[in-house]
């Protein structure tokens, strides 16, 4: 090899950024037993979310492209009832919404506690997004409330509140994501509202009583969240 061109070719490799490589997964998802998956922290700070995603079957006879992607989504912050955020070096039982022993799937985005996150942007973007709409459905759902609890609304005028507000909310709704996130808390607190709250004793919780539970109950989901990540 030419010296000189030896000697070019070596500065020429100093000046080029290295490429970086993306840091190992912090999560370890595994198919288990009965239609559900194993996600273990591995990393070294609390997991508040992640998603997954993977392909839908082709359907049989047809020709052209891949069939579409699906995705499910593990946050405590948008579906506390069904998610808790996972400290580092334990793991958590979760319900497959597709068939995770057949189907391949991905780890696409992972999200810390405070907001920081691993993964392909977009969809980690996409997580935090969601926790924005969930935050604005609870303080709508806190802003219903309040408001009738000054009125003294009766059990039937504050389920045809809630179930007039859930519908336009809704239909206004930016996407499937919001409208999700609406449906979730809103339609929480509305089937609350229905149903007839007890005591420990048995005794129904008049429904100022009712009224009272949720706001403590939303203003609790809205203090978790906020520790969680995403929202103000």
């Amino acid at each position: 090899m030419n010296k000189y061109f030896a000697v070019f070719a070596a500065c020429s490799l100093v000046g080029m950024p290295l490429a970086r490589a993306q840091a190992p997964a912090p999560v370890t998802v595994s198919a288990s037993s009965g239609g559900t998956l194993t996600a273990r922290n591995a990393g070294t700070s609390t997991v508040t979310a992640f998603v997954l995603t993977y392909n839908l079957p082709f359907p049989a006879g047809a020709t052209g492209a891949a069939g579409a992607q699906g995705w499910q989504l593990y946050d405590a912050a948008t579906e506390p009832l069904a998610a808790k955020p996972i400290p580092a070096g334990q793991e958590v039982l979760v319900r497959c919404h597709f068939d995770c022993a057949a189907m391949p799937f991905q780890l696409k985005a992972v999200i810390y506690q405070g907001g920081a996150s691993w993964g392909d942007s977009g969809w980690a973007q996409r997580i935090l997004q969601r926790r924005v709409y969930m935050q604005q459905a609870v303080t709508q759902s806190l802003s219903d409330l309040a408001s009738a609890a000054l009125r003294g609304a009766t059990r039937s005028e504050l389920t045809s509140l809630f179930e007039s507000s859930l519908n336009t909310e809704i239909a206004s709704a930016a996407g499937p994501d919001q409208r999700n996130c609406v449906s979730s808390v809103r339609g929480l607190v509305l089937r609350n509202l229905q149903s007839v709250l007890q005591t420990a004793d048995g005794t129904p919780l008049p429904i100022d009583a009712v009224v009272q539970h949720e706001i403590v109950a939303l203003h609790g989901r809205l203090a978790a969240a906020s520790a969680y990540g995403g929202i103000q």
